[in-house]
């Protein structure tokens, strides 16, 4: 081969992207991980600003491509709740833990005053 290439950091499952017709090739693996970029010699003709911004799109074509495999692999179920969804049940436990801590509190300042200690 006559380009350049970062090796293979793991075998199994890649998706790719490429850009440049073709001259500049990426693959990521499952987490979107740059494992090979492969450039070829023809694509030295290119200015280095153009050479980095095919790479940045072949990378990005790939991680994109990941990505869809990886919500397919779920059945699309990644659609997960917003963080105001979030943030609202996080306030709604809030409350509901704040109240039963004043009944917990109450019930335990009543047991206290029956069994005579401290009020």
């Amino acid at each position: 081969m006559n380009s350049p290439e970062i090796p293979r950091r793991e075998e199994g499952t890649t998706s790719s992207g490429e850009a440049a017709k073709g001259l500049i090739r990426a693959e990521v693996d499952r987490g979107g991980n740059l494992v090979r970029l492969t450039i070829d010699s023809h694509a030295m003709r290119m200015a280095a600003a153009e050479i980095a911004e095919a790479a940045t799109s072949a990378v990005q074509q790939a991680q994109t491509a990941a990505r869809a495999a990886f919500n397919e692999g779920l059945g699309g179920a990644v659609d997960g709740p917003t963080a105001q969804q979030i943030r609202q049940s996080i306030g709604g436990l809030a409350a509901t833990a704040d109240r039963q801590f004043a009944e917990i509190s109450t019930v335990l300042d009543e047991l206290t005053r029956r069994a005579g200690g401290p009020a």
